[in-house]
């Protein structure tokens, strides 16, 4: 499958979700099906919250993505090493890291307030704060969620920066917005580079 085909999989699929109108599916002959072995089409890095759930999100099911989940959707050495496997040995076409509005890490980050459960996130997730904070004192949005799109984008930066990655598959970020259910890609122009 080409990492275009990926991508309008999990857009379609997003756009099912969206709209209630979810594929059904057998899951007890899925399972028994990818009982073997797995061949996801897409990994997804996506944040920890219990109201992200990648599978559902882009109405896929088992054996089609290769989640790696931490809070934050921080990307570090670990989620890169998980990616490199999802790609190189199990043939994902595409990685996504998917932030989300309302994220509690970004959140804190954003207002000060580190717990110290979440401290070694919010260093992560400070930069794009930062970044984010710039922009917000000159163009007129809404802090939080500046920084959501900006930490997304970094994450996506981090993974295209790694050294068996960037060159191996491409690499899109995009924001869920729990409210509404949708996933708004971005830099899907990547994938019309050669």
């Amino acid at each position: 499958m080409h990492s275009k085909t990926s991508l309008r999989r999990l857009i379609e699929g997003n756009e099912r979700f969206v709209s209630g109108a979810a594929d059904p599916v057998d899951l007890v002959e899925l399972r028994k099906a990818n009982a073997s072995g797995q061949s996801p089409w897409a990994a997804v890095v996506a944040c920890s919250d219990s109201r992200v759930a990648p599978e559902i999100v882009f109405d896929t099911t088992i054996g089609d993505l290769f989640v790696v989940r931490t809070a934050g959707n921080v990307v570090d050495e670990l989620v890169l090493a998980s990616l490199r496997f999802g790609v190189h040995a199990l043939g994902a076409h595409l990685i996504v890291v998917l932030g989300h509005y309302g994220c509690g890490a970004v959140q804190a980050t954003c207002d000060g307030d580190t717990p110290e459960s979440l401290a070694c996130v919010c260093d992560e997730v400070r930069p794009s704060v930062e970044v984010a904070r710039a922009r917000a004192a000159s163009e007129k949005v809404i802090l939080c969620d500046e920084a959501v799109r900006r930490h997304a984008e970094a994450m996506a930066d981090r993974v295209r920066s790694d050294a068996e990655l960037g060159d191996a598959v491409p690499v899109l970020w995009g924001v869920y917005d729990v409210a509404s259910g949708e996933v708004s890609f971005q830099e899907i122009d990547v994938l019309d580079t050669p």
